[in-house]
């Protein structure tokens, strides 16, 4: 080798020397330790370049690439043999992965194979070129040329090397779903372990780990969790501190697929902690994602934000556009989910430019799919379909597994356009790969989407079977999301066929889910209200502490002003006189600006008590009119009588819960749609009359929505007319109930509930003035400038022509 270096080599090592400082300080502990091999490098010693380059690969891909092209530089100057341009040209193949350059990385490592003939780094070359492949998910790759690896070793007789490599090809076939042939890999590597070596326990865990894969892959979770965390615990007792942590990726694995967020993170913490130990940036990078990855499927989306930003800057300083545009579209992935469409563009612009510029068809295939969330998520159908079908076509020539998501998302999206019978293939193909790989949450989301395809096409029987078997499956996930979705699916099928107990039980734990997700953003809208609220309440503070400084520093100009008055009282009487002017002046403003933040406040204050007044005023009316419900039922002495009473009083204040339950569970809080009110108060009217069958309903009213007062009363009103029918018209097969309802003229409505039961014994006057029922809905319907009116054709008919709130109003 020659004496000295290039001049650019001599400048790249200047460089480096410039970084002992930092080194010093701790902040690359791996170099510190290595730095004999720093030492050896510097004199030109290809071996210490070798290892130097193997040191800080994972750590900065600039310091790697420029140690990359000194070696290089060296190997040309000096004519050394094949070998070391072998060994060279496969230090630049794991580079041209790690900078996502596959086509160059798969040229580097031919020129390699071509050059070597030392059969040490054939297996090395094969090994780690089958596991580059096996990284990108390349199975059919990967393992012809792990199978290389291993007829070597068997010729060289090294059982260190067989044993890994039969692992290696077991896990190939595991991630490739080929369980049977993995289990054969897995008998061989255990044979082979040789027991007299140092290594025979790294050895055996490592085998044992990669049978834990198998068992979860198998499907068997919860047996691969409790067997990974046993062997975790081992690995940690014997100082293997590397396979323990590869115990962790597992245990997130499975925890994360069983929905279990909580305790994914905790894995992907210990993970994270562990990158950060060994300064491995690139690993940093994946468990940075991940765990932004598990916060936001928690629901926290602020930290999501806080790891995905920090995950950016991390590719920035690891020099890495490919990670960088990973981290652009996790944040899309965050600002989708908090609706923030401006911000949700900008990152994936960002992304695209990125991946576009790096020719990475796979980052473009990931914009694709944000652009059509986005359109998604902004009713812009078409436009989400069409980016869809683009990441699908570039998703193609992947694995099975990567089809998932976009199958999914173009039957999704077809359903929007009601296509329903062509969005069924795409949901089908989705599921079937979900099914053969264990992909559990798309495995949900896919029966939910033929589920909701089959409701709509009216096929009740088959939209039952489909969320029967989602609803066990998402049951077990902590993806509230997910959960709401399904249930309040499953709620509208079985409503539709006719089960409203099931459908009210749905109903009932959509509710709970929803509330659950309603609390946690009101949460957090309250949250950033107290940071705002706190915020002006320190610029105020600050302010009155500015005024304070300023009322000193003017006392402190008027004594110098009066010193040099007393000195020269005519020359300077003007200047002192519009010096004290403008600081009144300035003093004045900053009153006034104090003055109007202070009733700002006050008035925010006051909507803020006028909001709470207004629903302690509903609280009361509401007690006020239950009390008049249960004051005019005479309960007497027949306790039958009474358990009769009392359970009509409760459906009545069941039929009010509903309404407020309808007001905060919708976006605007003043109107509640009024179809969607009556099918669940007849869901819980049959909770109560507990009949053989459930009736046959139909329900018509279209988008019409009333306030809170016009609902009370005419809520209550179609309360005692449902019971009155389940009462007395459901008799025999005649479980017949039409409710309807249209606008009539200006502010002008009227509603008609129908059955086929038999004709009333009396007339409606005369019933009105007998029966309690029908006397409160008779009232209910005087209340609403309205009248309560009854005929016969094939079934009782009872009508309530009412007029709004505003349409009241103006009569009275």
């Amino acid at each position: 080798m020659k004496e000295g270096f290039s001049s650019i080599s001599k400048r790249f090592f200047i460089n480096l020397l410039l970084m002992i400082p930092y080194l010093l300080m701790g902040q690359v502990p791996t170099l510190i330790q290595s730095k004999q091999v720093f030492e050896e490098a510097k004199k030109g010693n290809l071996e210490a370049q070798f290892e130097l380059f193997q040191i800080t690969k994972n750590y900065d891909f600039q310091i790697a690439d420029s140690v990359l092209y000194v070696i290089e530089e060296e190997v040309n100057e000096s004519n050394l043999d094949n070998e070391a341009s072998a060994k060279l040209y496969q230090a630049k193949a794991e580079m041209a992965f790690n900078h996502n350059e596959y086509d160059q990385m798969r040229q580097f490592i031919q020129q390699c194979l071509e050059l070597t003939e030392d059969s040490f780094l054939l297996i090395k070359t094969y090994r780690d070129f089958g596991l580059m492949e096996y990284n990108l998910s390349n199975y059919e790759r990967s393992i012809p040329l792990l199978n290389k690896s291993l007829a070597i070793s068997k010729n060289r007789a090294d059982s260190v090397n067989l044993t890994r490599l039969y692992g290696s090809i077991a896990e190939n076939y595991i991630h490739g779903w080929s369980l049977d042939s993995a289990r054969l890999y897995i008998d061989s590597a255990q044979l082979t372990i040789p027991h007299h070596h140092d290594d025979f326990q790294d050895l055996l865990n490592e085998i044992r780990l990669i049978q834990n894969w198998h068992i979860y892959k198998s499907s068997n979770l919860q047996g691969a969790l409790d067997s990974t965390l046993l062997l975790s615990d081992e690995c940690v007792d014997l100082g293997q501190e590397n396979l323990a942590i590869r115990c962790e990726a597992l245990v997130a694995q499975v925890y994360y697929h069983l929905g279990n967020y909580e305790e994914a993170e905790k894995s992907y913490d210990k993970m994270l902690a562990f990158s950060r130990a060994n300064f491995n940036r690139v690993q940093e990078l994946k468990q940075l994602d991940n765990l932004a990855y598990a916060f936001r499927m928690k629901g926290d989306f602020s930290k999501s934000i806080e790891l995905s930003k920090l995950r950016l800057t991390v590719a920035d300083s690891l020099d890495s556009e490919w990670h960088k545009g990973y981290s652009y579209i996790r944040l899309y992935q965050v600002y989708l989910d908090n609706n923030q469409t401006d911000l949700q563009i900008e990152m994936i612009d960002k992304a695209m430019a990125i991946f576009r510029r790096l020719e990475n068809k796979n980052g473009i295939a990931e914009a694709y799919n944000s652009y059509g969330n986005t359109y998604e998520s902004t009713g812009d159908f078409v436009e989400a379909l069409s980016a869809y079908q683009q990441c699908f076509e570039i998703k193609k020539s992947n694995p099975k597994s990567h089809w998932v998501i976009p199958l999914y998302n173009i039957g999704n999206i077809l359903v929007k356009l009601t296509r329903y019978e062509e969005s069924i293939g795409y949901f089908q193909q989705s599921l079937e790969i979900c099914e053969e790989q264990f992909i559990i949450g798309m495995k949900i989301r896919n029966l939910a989407g033929i589920a909701e395809v089959r409701l709509n096409l009216k096929d009740y029987s088959e939209a039952q079977k489909l969320i029967g078997e989602a609803l066990p499956l998402v049951i077990k996930t902590q993806y509230q999301r997910m959960k709401r979705d399904v249930f309040e699916l499953a709620s509208k099928i079985y409503a539709a066929s006719g089960k409203y107990q099931k459908a009210l039980h749905f109903h009932q734990l959509f509710k709970i889910q929803n509330d659950s997700l309603f609390n946690e953003a009101s949460d957090r809208r309250y949250a950033a209200m107290e940071i705002q609220f706190q915020t002006l309440e320190k610029e105020q503070e600050n302010e009155l502490l500015r005024k304070d400084v300023q009322l000193k520093d003017a006392g402190l100009k008027n004594q110098r002003q009066w010193t040099l008055i007393a000195i020269v009282i005519l020359i300077f009487t003007m200047i002192a006189g519009g010096l004290i002017y403008r600081n009144n002046r300035m003093l004045n403003q900053k009153n006034l600006q104090i003055e109007s933040q202070g009733k700002s406040i006050q008035k925010r204050n006051h909507q803020i008590e006028t909001l709470l007044k207004e629903v302690h005023h509903r609280v009361k009316n509401n007690l006020q009119v239950i009390t008049s419900l249960l004051e005019i039922d005479d309960l007497g002495d027949d306790p039958v009588a009474a358990a009769i009473i009392l359970e009509d009083s409760k459906s009545r204040v069941a039929t009010m819960s509903l309404i407020h339950q309808k007001l905060y569970m919708h976006d605007d809080l003043d109107l509640i749609p009024l179809e969607e009110y009556i099918i669940d108060l007849v869901s819980s009217v049959s909770e109560i009359h507990l009949l053989d069958e459930e009736p046959e309903l139909h329900v018509g009213c279209g988008n019409l929505a009333f306030d809170v007062d016009t609902m009370v009363p005419l809520g209550l009103a179609i309360n005692e007319l449902v019971t009155n029918c389940f009462k007395y018209a459901f008799i025999g097969n005649n479980l017949y109930l039409k409710i309807t309802c249209q606008q009539t003229g200006e502010g002008k409505y009227q509603i008609q509930v129908r059955d086929k039961g038999d004709n009333l014994p009396k007339p409606l006057a005369e019933l009105i003035q007998t029966g309690y029922g029908l006397k409160l809905a008779y009232r209910l319907s005087n209340q609403l400038l309205g009248e309560l009116s009854h005929h016969y054709t094939e079934g009782n008919v009872f009508t309530i022509d009412f007029y709004d709130s505003e349409a009241r109003r103006k009569v009275e």
